[in-house]
């Protein structure tokens, strides 16, 4: 086991800016991984177990996919690089106890092989066809979709018992990345599905159990559908199970908004209409009351990207980060006071009181 490598925590960089809330600025840190003889990116970050999962690029030995226990400090490779192929961070599960990785291969023009599920403790791992996946909070499953197939398959945890779910044309956004995310509980999966023949995108919901044709009905429920002024749809869900979704509208002026459905079936728009364009990564907080996303402000010349909260019930919002680059994705800690941003360099995170 490799262990000369350090983890620790940078002093404050750069000081978090809060809107009128009376409350004292806000820390961003860096968690930086500092290797001997290699190069960490692709983080992932396991927030029940405090547990990050990365790429090492470097020679020998050491390249390929590693686990960090920060609880212990210690790192443990659980992937080497294969001759003629490479393996890539895709995410680790909530739980830390699964890995999902992709396989490419190595070269000028890599091109992607398929995609496997690693069980960290021992080693078991099963491969397969697909390009993104989405872990249920629990880790207990994972489902698993590729832009170029109509299959959604779901992988039961830990036997990795593999099984379909639902057939549909093209369950991805605009781009070809399949979306699709698990409610709390587990039980529904929503997914956004492109059909560009059409043209027309639509969030769909349908519960993990479901065995069926999407142009059969059944069990599966059309929650919203745009057509070609929709560029991005992302489905997210609140910790009582409601579903949330932003999205962005080339025809839209106002640029991105964020939607939540009500337990009645209504529909209401959070954040007061406010110009979003273009916010990503939405995550509800642990307790339900806030949403955290980046939002980039200003021009193509010179623009800065942060990240910002908003409070649902009210939709006001407010600015957390000064930094510029908080590009990335967003995971909380299980107790709501800090937030993680990982982008492809380093992971960084927030503490957050109370707006």
């Amino acid at each position: 086991m490799w262990n000369s490598s350090r983890f620790f925590l940078l002093v404050p960089i750069l000081v978090a800016s809060g809107r009128d809330t009376g409350h004292p600025p806000m820390a961003l840190m860096d968690l930086i991984i500092d290797p001997e003889g290699g190069a960490p990116s692709e983080f992932s970050y396991a927030p029940q177990a405090d547990r990050v999962a990365y790429r090492l690029d470097g020679t020998g030995e050491r390249a390929g996919l590693w686990i960090l226990d920060r609880t212990d400090g210690g790192h443990r490779q659980v992937l080497p690089d294969v001759p003629a192929e490479r393996y890539h961070v895709l995410s680790i599960a909530p739980d830390g106890a699964h890995l999902a990785y992709s396989r490419m291969t190595a070269g000028p023009a890599p091109r992607v092989l398929g995609l496997g599920v690693l069980a960290c403790a021992s080693g078991d791992r099963r491969e397969m066809t697909g390009t993104s996946v989405a872990w249920t909070p629990r880790g207990d499953r994972v489902a698993v979709a590729d832009g170029a197939s109509p299959t959604i398959t779901v992988i039961d945890l830990p036997s990795l018992e593999t099984r379909s779910i639902l057939r549909t044309p093209c369950a991805c956004d605009p781009d070809g990345r399949p979306l699709l995310t698990w409610s709390p509980s587990g039980d529904r999966l929503a997914y956004v599905l492109h059909q560009p023949q059409v043209p027309i995108t639509s969030l769909w919901v349908v519960p993990a159990d479901w065995q069926g044709q999407l142009a059969g009905g059944g069990d599966a429920r059309l929650v919203m559908a745009d057509g070609e002024g929709c560029v991005s749809l992302v489905p997210f869900w609140s910790p009582d199970g409601r579903l949330a979704w932003r999205l962005t509208s080339a025809n839209d002026p106002s640029g991105s908004r964020h939607y939540v459905e009500e337990e009645g079936g209504e529909v209401r728009e959070v954040g007061r209409g406010a110009r979003l364009d273009p916010a990503g990564s939405p995550v509800w907080s642990p307790d339900g009351s806030r949403m955290v996303f980046t939002r980039t402000v200003g021009t193509a010349e010179a623009s800065t990207t942060d990240l910002w909260e908003m409070i649902v019930a009210t939709g006001d919002m407010r600015q957390l980060t000064d930094v510029g680059d908080a590009f990335g994705e967003v995971a909380w800690s299980p107790s709501g006071r800090t937030i993680y941003l990982q982008d492809g360099r380093q992971v960084r995170s927030v503490c957050v009181e109370e707006p």
